[in-house]
């Protein structure tokens, strides 16, 4: 999929998320882009990939149930 920002077009790549102690890896399956961030440091870690693909993804932690939080 291609996504169409002031001008440029770039390429929509998802990212598969995991957690390993207290980092959290965001990797990319169509190149080798990799971001790990610590969450307790809040320090960041870059792999560059494809430069002219955007880069998304999310985690969700195991047991989360997003129907059954009382966001009040």
């Amino acid at each position: 999929m291609k996504i169409r920002d002031l001008g440029f077009e770039f390429d929509d790549h998802n990212c598969d998320s995991r957690r390993e102690g207290d980092w959290l890896i965001f990797e990319c399956q169509k190149c080798t882009y990799v971001r790990k961030i610590n969450f307790k440091t809040r320090e960041m870690k870059v792999t560059q990939g494809d430069p002219t693909a955007l880069h998304r993804g999310f985690r969700k932690p195991v047991g989360i149930q997003p129907g059954k939080i009382n966001l009040n």
